[in-house]
């Protein structure tokens, strides 16, 4: 396969490279994952780095890799992580960042988490996300999305929770504590595949912050 010299613009005109996984496996969300700078499923034509309040940003004790590196990894699943831009670590960024969004779902009594109604969201605004591709049609975000999680568990007297989704490329994992304002956390990856073959990528990602009232139901 040949790639264009310019960024993000990945496989064929064919297919948005959207990868979804059989949602009749227990231990497997319903996700999907979409390279974008295509025209294709998972556009977010319109919307930007401001019109998020939840955010996944560098953590102050993280002494790894830097934030970009980490997101790259995480891309690198199904995307050369070359055909990427700049992607700002800081919580308040405008221009390029790392959003999510999502929800848990759970019985607030025992803290058994119900599966099929929680989700999660992942949009990757590189500093390449508004410019035109080759074919001049406007270059997208990288977005990870899951309709149903694979595993999960609240503890409710300390108001803790983790969360796991999964699909064919990979996993997601978030940690988090929830309070009656904001629900705050980590969240790390481990890749099942490589876009080149190589060893899959996996590790911390970064931490996060969204409203409470947003994702907790």
């Amino acid at each position: 396969m040949v790639f264009s010299n310019i960024k993000k613009w990945t496989m064929s005109m064919a297919l948005a490279v959207v990868l979804t996984a059989c949602s009749s496996a227990k231990t497997t969300s319903v996700g999907a994952r979409s390279a974008e700078g295509l025209v294709g499923a998972g556009a977010v034509s319109g919307t930007s780095c401001k019109s998020h309040n939840g955010r996944i940003y560098e953590s102050t004790s993280n002494q790894g890799a830097s934030f970009e590196q980490r997101v790259k990894g995480l891309i690198s699943a199904t995307v050369d992580p070359s055909y990427f831009g700049a992607i700002e670590g800081s919580k308040t960024a405008t221009q390029t960042c790392v959003a999510i969004e999502g929800r848990i779902s759970y019985d607030v009594s025992s803290g058994a988490v119900n599966l099929s109604q929680s989700n999660l969201k992942i949009t990757i605004y590189d500093s390449f996300v508004g410019t035109n591709n080759s074919n001049n049609e406007p270059i997208e975000p990288y977005v990870i999305q899951f309709t149903g999680a694979a595993a999960g568990r609240v503890i409710v007297a300390e108001k803790s929770f983790n969360l796991q989704f999964k699909d064919e490329v990979g996993e997601i994992n978030l940690t988090g504590n929830l309070s009656q304002t904001m629900t705050t956390g980590n969240v790390s990856y481990q890749n099942y595949e490589n876009f080149n073959s190589n060893s899959p990528a996996s590790g911390f990602l970064g931490d996060f912050s969204i409203p409470t009232a947003s994702f907790a139901y």
